[in-house]
């Protein structure tokens, strides 16, 4: 009997990275004969589409048509719930899976190091390493995975540095592309055409979401210092396009336009919300008229209403050069999608960007320094202006000949190191490597209840808050399993300041999400700490409790 696996991520109907990951790998397990559930964030539980796909999948949302107020309440009362807390444990305790996947960032998923149910599955992670150095709440997390994997070899040098080479690493699937839609183009000159665009401009393009990390302002910037140390002749043929999204999280597109002097040399993609009519533009605004319908809803895509995957490729298919320049990059898929396009890249070299390098040709822009993030204490990279114009210079005024060429060097690095097929070997290949557990030993084991200690013992006022926290990890909350651990410490150095911050995810997971806001600090005690062990000590008796029920039923 083949394994049970659940693929934990983002609904696999939606148009995001997370979503064509989980579509890939659901699609791929399911056929190589896997037992194959789908656990969908963003998808409501009674959305009618799921029950289209070939495998099983389970809404994460409460229900659309007749929700239940006590539910909604339930969803909406942490962040963490959006990203599948809200029903993880059930379906676990439903599916039985052998084998849980995910691919998102640590703060998406690790209430699955924290599920009741841990010991009863095994845990294959791709955690999307963007930067250095990590945490020690994900080194731990990672640490306490029984696979792990990684989107680059960039990051697999990081997270085995990081974990002291203890981690079980069994290779990088990255993701995959669909090479059917992403191609070079038969003439580069009518594509630019078929978008009303002069068939001898030439393009600097870039597609990135408008956010903190995505460097607007440099890429905007640089653009215009190459204007005008850039020939006549290439100067006055040259335009900036970015398929971005405004307004969006990230920085005002208007103002950037208007500081450097460039509104008319800066083209945008719009997609009209009413007839889908998609046009290559000047900016005009976030709204404006549509040419065809006359509707008054034409807007830059944004993650709600985005392109075609097809009408995403012919705007790449119109670049003359890609340019990625960023902070950090967990991956960086338009990139891919570009290469495989047949346009060749130009990538800050950093974080998994390194990659491209050596697998797509891309040119390496230089690293001016490096600023340390307070939200996530890892380093972000500011990428070289004066590098970046230099390289636009001597690329652009190469042969046209010679241009196309390099995009097909990066075409062929995507086919051989971004495909689907390859993707989900590394996974499946990872999944075989565990060992299937005994369900006599997992979820038809005895059940584990533990009766919490609730008084601080007599002796506790001659105890360090080492000892203390010893005691109470074995004694309250029963989990002799978190001693030694990141939980420990950090239960220990609050009693130590006698205070704790607010985070996310319960005591001491995923603490640092929440530094990008107002601080919550408050007052912190052993008898605090009491109150927290015993309230999540009953949390996990309540699904075991459930996990019996269940098994009784049998």
């Amino acid at each position: 009997m083949q394994k049970k696996i659940l693929v934990n991520g983002e609904c696999s109907l939606l148009p995001t990275g997370f979503a064509a990951v989980s579509k890939n790998l659901c699609q791929g397990l399911h056929d190589n004969g896997f037992d194959v559930c789908e656990l969908a964030s963003y998808a409501h539980v009674d959305d009618p589409n799921l029950r289209q796909l070939p495998w099983r999948a389970i809404g994460n949302m409460p229900e659309k048509n007749n929700p239940s107020q006590e539910e909604v309440n339930a969803y909406n009362s942490k962040v963490e719930n959006q990203w599948g807390e809200h029903r993880f444990n059930d379906v676990c305790l439903e599916f039985n899976p052998d084998v849980i996947l995910d691919a998102r960032d640590s703060w998406y998923c690790e209430y699955i190091q924290r599920s009741p149910f841990r010991d009863n599955f095994n845990f294959v992670y791709m955690p999307t390493c963007d930067s250095s150095p990590q945490n020690p709440e994900w080194i731990q997390l990672f640490n306490n995975t029984d696979v792990i994997l990684a989107y680059s070899d960039w990051a697999k040098e990081v997270l085995l540095k990081q974990c002291g080479n203890q981690i079980n690493f069994k290779g990088v699937p990255a993701v995959g592309i669909d090479f059917n839609i992403f191609k070079p183009p038969q003439n580069k000159a009518k594509q630019k055409a078929n978008f009303g665009l002069r068939e001898d401009i030439i393009l600097v393009g870039t597609c990135q979401r408008n956010q903190r990390r995505k460097c607007f302002p440099e890429l905007i910037e640089a653009f215009a210092k190459f204007l005008k140390v850039a020939s006549k002749n290439i100067a006055e043929r040259t335009f900036l396009y970015l398929h971005t999204s405004y307004p969006d999280v990230g920085w005002h597109i208007p103002t950037l336009l208007k500081e450097f002097g460039v509104s008319s040399k800066v083209l945008f993609t719009y997609i009209c919300q009413n007839c889908k009519l998609v046009e290559a533009s000047l900016f005009k605004d976030a709204r404006s008229a549509c040419k065809r319908c006359r509707s008054p809803q034409v807007a830059m895509p944004n993650c709600g209403i985005g392109v075609p995957t097809e009408i995403l490729a012919e705007v790449y298919k119109m670049f003359d050069v890609y340019v990625q320049i960023s902070t950090a990059e967990g991956l960086g898929v338009p990139v891919i999608e570009a290469s495989a396009c047949g346009v060749h890249p130009m990538v800050t070299n950093y974080s998994a960007m390194e990659d491209f390098v050596w697998k797509l040709g891309a040119t390496p822009i230089n690293v001016k320094s490096f600023v340390r993030e307070s939200e996530t204490h890892c380093y972000r990279a500011s990428s070289d202006q004066n590098d970046l114009v230099n390289k636009l210079l001597e690329f652009l005024s190469l042969p046209e000949g010679l241009r196309l060429a390099k995009g097909y060097e990066a075409h062929l690095g995507a086919k051989q190191y971004y495909s689907w097929d390859r993707s989900v070997k590394v996974w499946i290949d990872a999944i075989n490597s565990l060992p299937k557990k005994d369900i006599r030993k997992t979820w038809l084991s005895p059940i584990r209840i533990h009766q919490p200690i609730t008084q601080l013992p007599n002796s506790h006022e001659h105890m360090s808050n080492e000892d203390f926290v010893r005691w109470a990890i074995t004694n309250v909350l029963g989990r002799s399993e978190l001693l030694n651990s990141y939980f420990e410490l950090r239960l220990m150095g609050d009693l130590n300041l006698g205070i704790r911050g607010e985070s996310t995810g319960g005591m001491y997971f995923n603490e640092l999400s929440t530094l990008g806001t107002k601080p919550n600090f408050k007052q912190f005690n052993r008898q605090d700490a009491m109150g927290e062990l015993v309230n999540l000590c009953n949390y996990y008796n309540h699904w075991e409790e459930k996990r019996y029920q269940k098994l009784s039923q049998r």
